[in-house]
């Protein structure tokens, strides 16, 4: 995700493209329709970005930079990290891949985004096989799951013996705290008084009232299970029991 955040990023600076930083939220998608292992990543960005200057370029109609250039950045960083960290896997690599095929970045216009946001909302929290998806087992033992061919959206069922069935499953389970989705550029965290301020000006620009951030919303306060009432946090304990029993030993000692 960095490399390819990195990647998108960078392209998108270059003055000879659309010189300019958008905002990018990136979604990591690891299975294909029949649950293989297919790891790749959704970003949906801004219509365009902002420059040095603090002026708004929008991008081109059909496309935010065109995904030739963007092909081949990709296909030389990506070679070139594989290269300096995994010398081994990259050794197994046939050479074409690098020089002769061509590498393809999708890349469309979707509007608004609510469409796109929607459909990348359902892989937020959806595990590769879902319950619905398994029909049952067969008398010799192999799992029927159901999935919808490529291209042409028909259902089709599938027969994985056991283990592969397990294989399958447990391939898409992430490491644990990996955070599969994340913000870049104008989308970051950092950005969110700029991005605010680009979303006033576009509702003047529009003739529309300007975007109202949603209130805080306090967390209710836990509640005492035997009389339950309200309780108020005084103050944090140490989970290191030598400070409990001994505090003045953990006390940071200055300087002689």
């Amino acid at each position: 995700m960095r490399l390819s955040s990195g990647t998108l990023l960078d392209v998108c600076d270059n003055d000879k493209w659309l010189g300019a930083t958008p905002g990018l939220t990136a979604l990591l998608h690891t299975w294909t329709r029949q649950h293989e292992y297919h790891p790749h990543v959704h970003f949906i960005g801004t219509g365009g970005g902002l420059n040095e200057r603090g002026q708004w370029v929008d991008a081109h109609p059909k496309f935010l930079v065109p995904v030739h250039a963007l092909s081949s950045v990709f296909r030389a960083r990506f070679r070139d990290v594989l290269r300096e960290q995994h010398p081994d896997i990259f050794a197994t690599i046939c050479p074409k891949i690098w020089k002769e095929k061509q590498w393809v970045v999708h890349s469309k216009p979707v509007g608004t985004g609510e469409k796109t946001l929607a459909y990348l909302a359902r892989y937020v929290y959806r595990v590769a096989l879902s319950e619905r998806a398994i029909l049952g087992r067969d008398p010799d033992g192999r799992y029927a799951i159901r999935y919808r061919k490529s291209g042409t959206n028909e259902p089709r069922t599938m027969r994985l013996e056991p283990q592969e069935f397990i294989r399958r499953f447990l391939q898409h389970v992430l490491p644990s705290g990996f955070r599969k989705i994340r913000y870049f550029g104008l989308h970051h965290s950092s950005k969110r008084p700029v991005l605010r301020s680009l979303q006033a000006a576009m509702a003047i620009r529009a003739g529309r009232p300007l975007p109202v951030p949603p209130p805080a919303v306090e967390p209710a306060r836990p509640a005492c299970p035997n009389c339950h009432t309200p309780m108020v946090f005084e103050g944090r304990g140490s989970a290191n029991p030598r400070a409990i029993l001994f505090p003045a030993a953990t006390q940071t000692r200055g300087p002689p």
